[in-house]
């Protein structure tokens, strides 16, 4: 049970003909009871956390910004000026907006910039090297940045026009055709479609819980989803339909769970995962969602479903379900230690690589297992099964080694010498059987031709 940001488990039950069931509290979020023959009812009550106190002693309390300076502090947006200051009256530095709007954008990779008066180890060093090359910012003519200097209105304005680029801020269908530069949804029930991103696509927490959908659209550089919510009318709250982009991050700030469903010939090749989220794969004859890195806070809940290619989970602590469909590689990298991993009746892991020792569980199915790391458990038995000499594993309640796991993936058969006969009489005998791996022999015998 994670509940979502702000807020913490307040009474979880578990009821089974009237009856309230023991609950077994195992940490992180996961709780475990006895099955009865009948069915259970769970019932889980959350309620608002109070929000933590600001480090702050100039953010007087109930003052008409401070909700706002909670915002960007919480969300990494913006630092104090010092360890317990804010400054909320001192005037904003060029540097320290590139940086917010930087922040804002996931922080990604980012250069040098050829600003002579920006120094490569100044806390703007990164941001101002991604505005420029994203053409959000050019600096003076005489070649430079100026990053100490206030902000002036015009600047602000023109720097929040290139970042944002065209704004789509009314629900209903919008065909843009082709944007040079960037777009951003901040409306929720929007549909863009019959589009062509020139820079990046933003779907902006302005979308809130509610739905966008985006049909026909080719970005030639990043999604980033920061809105959206769990479901919409039963479907996924961000619906992408033949959408083609190298890249999506999906990080809502908040960490509001947030679904995501990519269908029919879409093709992003790189998805990065920062935040609760549920992801769907459900493209045909396309790579669909190829390649999805789950690096997320620690304690963060994800599901996957559809035909997913290959997925990696770097998150610590983390919850992952394979909810359905088929996951051609699945890799526990070894950052995401004490995470779980569970894998449903209708689901199927083509080949599953444990880096990090931890528990799988479910009733689905796990084509290869390969284990590289200690500690490592499954309640399935997998079709075959690697583990790294020197290292042990519980694989369907057995323990195994390198050479139990080599026995266990062979095809089953009779050890040589068997089965042996004993006791041999007119109308019985007595057969001993021997195999390589545990399963059940079916014989029989039958009577010589006269």
């Amino acid at each position: 049970v994670q509940p979502d940001t702000g807020f913490h488990l307040d009474q979880l039950t578990a009821t089974a003909s009237g009856r309230q069931l023991e609950l077994k509290d195992k940490g992180n979020g996961t709780y475990t009871f006895t099955m009865p023959g009948s069915s259970v009812e769970v019932r889980g009550t959350f309620t608002a956390s109070d929000p933590a106190d600001l480090p702050f002693t100039d953010v007087a309390e109930g003052i008409w910004y401070e909700n706002a300076v909670r915002y960007v502090y919480e969300n990494k947006l913006m630092a104090g000026t010092g360890s317990d200051t804010f400054g909320p009256d001192l005037a904003t530095s060029r540097g320290m907006i590139v940086t917010i709007l930087y922040r804002m954008d996931g922080s990604p990779a980012a250069g040098s910039s050829a600003f002579a008066d920006v120094a490569p180890g100044a806390y703007y060093a990164s941001a101002v090297a991604w505005a420029s090359a994203n053409g959000i910012v050019t600096g003076y003519e005489d070649g430079s940045f100026r990053p100490a200097s206030d902000i002036t209105r015009g600047e602000m304005s023109k720097l929040l026009s290139d970042a944002i680029g065209t704004l789509v801020d009314t629900e209903g269908t919008n065909d843009l055709g082709s944007v040079w530069g960037n777009v951003t949804i901040t409306t929720p029930h929007t549909t863009l479609r019959n589009t062509t991103v020139g820079g990046d696509l933003y779907l902006t927490s302005g979308v809130g819980l509610g739905d966008v959908t985006l049909e026909n659209v080719r970005v030639l550089g990043r999604i980033i989803v920061a809105g959206g919510g769990e479901s919409e009318g039963a479907d996924a709250s961000i619906t992408m339909r033949n959408v083609d982009a190298p890249e999506m991050i999906i990080d809502t700030l908040s960490g509001q769970y947030i679904s995501v469903s990519v269908q029919n010939d879409s093709e992003i090749e790189k998805t990065t995962v920062r935040t609760n989220a549920y992801l769907e794969d459900n493209t045909r004859n396309r790579d669909g969602l190829a390649n999805v890195y789950l690096d997320g806070q620690e304690g963060a809940r994800f599901t996957i479903a559809g035909n997913m290619k290959n997925v990696v989970n770097k998150t610590p602590r983390s919850a992952l379900t394979v909810g359905r469909g088929t996951v051609e590689k699945l890799t526990i990298d070894e950052m995401a230690t004490a995470s779980t991993l569970t894998i449903d009746r209708d689901a199927t892991v083509d080949e599953l690589n444990l880096d990090c020792g931890i528990a799988v569980s479910g009733n689905g199915d796990i084509g290869t297992l390969n284990v590289s790391a200690p500690g490592a458990s499954t309640t399935m038995l997998p079709d075959n099964i690697v583990i790294r000499p020197g290292i042990t594993a519980n694989i369907a309640g057995q323990v195994m080694d390198s050479v139990l796991a080599e026995e266990s993936s062979s095809d089953p058969r009779l050890l040589s010498g068997y089965p042996e006969l004993d006791d041999i009489a007119p109308t019985s005998i007595n057969a001993i059987f021997s195999g390589n791996k545990q399963g059940t022999v079916y014989w029989a015998i039958t009577p010589e031709a006269n």
